[in-house]
Parts: structure tokens; C-alpha cells; sequence
């Protein structure tokens, strides 16, 4: 992060005029106990808010914690951020997905297995 905003100040940007938007630190699961132990992506988040705090640079959105993985989304059009869950889309009926026959499962499983599966 430091190598991206540094290079932002060389474009001429100020840690002033910039925002942020934070999304992580999720546990996803299956989420084991020694993963509530490391903490990793909570100590992550802290490292992050710090580091943002000390360019003065404002946090816009944040989305972080719980058990929920999100996405950060950046339009380039209108220049605003945003945080949704992961995965969500809106779908049309072209992204519908065929489901397939029992024929075609059958031959999915003889397939694998012809080139080593199980």
C-alpha cells in the first residue's frame, strides 16, 4: 500500500485530498480456532487504519470483520467507491446457468476418471 500511495504523491496527489475504502478481516468460513488466535486479517485492518491515519487520509466506506467475505468496487466514471458482499450480481437470463442433464453428469464422471480423476 505504501509503494501505491507513494506513487499517488508523485502524481502529485495529497494524503489530505485522498479517501479510502476498507473492506477485509473477514473469518470465512470454515473458520478454525487458532484462526481467531492469529487474528491475522483484524491485525491487518489495525495496521491499515493506522497507516491511513498517519497520511491523513479519510477512510470514505469500510466494510471489515464478521464472517462475510465483500468486494471493493471503484467506478472510474464517477469516481466513488464502494463495498458490496462477494459474489452478488444482478443476473440476466443470459447468465442463467443450463442445468445439466443426468446423461451428461454420467459422462462427466467417465470423463474424470478416464484422465485420473477418482
Amino acid at each position: 500500500m505504501p509503494i501505491f500511495v507513494n506513487a499517488l504523491y508523485e502524481l502529485g496527489a495529497s494524503g489530505e485530498r485522498l479517501k479510502a475504502a476498507i473492506a477485509g478481516g473477514t473469518f470465512v468460513d470454515p473458520a478454525f480456532e487458532i484462526d481467531f488466535e492469529f487474528d491475522i486479517g483484524g491485525r491487518t485492518l489495525a495496521l491499515v487504519g493506522n497507516y491511513l491515519d498517519d497520511e491523513g487520509m479519510q477512510v470514505e466506506v469500510s466494510e471489515t470483520g464478521g464472517f462475510f467475505s465483500c468486494s471493493l468496487l471503484l467506478n472510474m466514471k464517477k469516481w466513488t467507491a464502494g463495498i458490496e458482499p462477494a459474489g452478488y450480481n444482478e443476473f440476466s437470463e443470459s447468465d442463467l446457468i443450463e442445468i445439466p442433464s443426468l446423461k451428461d453428469i454420467r459422462q462427466a464422471i467417465v470423463d474424470n476418471k478416464k484422465y485420473g480423476g477418482r
